[in-house]
């Protein structure tokens, strides 16, 4: 089920529009548009298994997402929050400056736009099962005791199902021989990245390479996006001490980690 308010290309494209300053040479906002235009921005999924995995996902979850880290950084601006976010070590935001406030608002809106153009034109619905998987997923299928209506079965008596859903439904059959329902199982979508520049550094470069200009303060807040995903991953003692560093100075990338986590556990759904 999709949520009821499902931001599209138009919403994308009129906050590009507004908030997005043209500086020195730099490409306008009408040029971007159309380079995105020319890619699967609009339709792509924005996940493939997870959430907003449906067509035009990611251009919702990618106005969700600066949307909600507006909202983080006025939060931060005027709450409790205001001395702890805000003071730096190394970047000390001018609290006393509306107009520079307005434009890091402004800027950081355009980051949470742009945070996932690494997922551009890398997602693809995945093929339909093969014959031998439906066979016996049909077969374990008739073992069981699912004799009712029931989509998931359906789909799977019909023969038009994806190669990950046969799979998943074959696995709990094979668990669970007597049982009476299958659970819906993500038709999903394939991910094939054909540029392996990582997540957040691939979003920089795509921004970059379409021709965004982007400060270093959004720079950071895209490459260091996935926050404790990254960690995870991370290997180089020098990367760790990088990110802790960008978290620190950062606000704008403190604000888009929170709208992003935010709109993908709370307000997108996987379906």
């Amino acid at each position: 089920m999709r949520p009821k308010k499902v931001y599209t290309k138009d919403n994308f494209d009129a906050l590009l529009r507004e908030h997005y300053p043209l500086k020195g040479s730099g490409a306008t906002s009408e040029e971007l548009i159309k380079r995105l235009e020319g890619t699967n921005f609009y339709v792509d999924p924005a996940s493939g298994r997870f959430h907003n995995n449906y067509p035009g996902g990611l251009v919702d979850h990618s106005v969700r997402v600066g949307r909600l880290a507006v909202e983080k950084v006025e939060r931060a601006l005027n709450g409790s929050y205001r001395y702890n976010m805000l003071r730096s070590d190394d970047v000390p935001y001018p609290l006393d400056d509306p107009e520079m406030m307005q434009q890091f608002k402004t800027e950081t809106l355009v980051a949470g736009l742009i945070h996932d153009f690494c997922k551009i034109d890398s997602y693809a619905k995945p093929d339909v099962a093969t014959p031998k998987q439906i066979q016996y997923a049909k077969v374990l299928l008739q073992q069981s005791q699912i004799r009712g209506p029931d989509s998931m079965a359906d789909t799977i008596r019909s023969g038009n199902i994806s190669k990950p859903a046969c799979s998943d439904a074959i696995e709990f059959l094979k668990e669970n021989p007597t049982a009476t329902e299958l659970p819906t199982f993500v038709e999903g979508y394939g991910y094939s990245d054909d540029k392996p520049f990582g997540h957040g550094e691939k979003s920089v470069i795509v921004a970059l390479q379409m021709g965004f200009e982007l400060t270093e303060d959004q720079i950071l807040a895209i490459r260091w996006h996935m926050c404790s995903w990254d960690i995870a991953n991370i290997i180089s003692g020098i990367q760790k001490v990088d990110f802790e560093k960008a978290l620190n100075q950062s606000l704008m990338l403190k604000c888009i980690v929170c709208g992003d986590l935010e709109t993908g556990f709370i307000y997108e759904p996987t379906l």
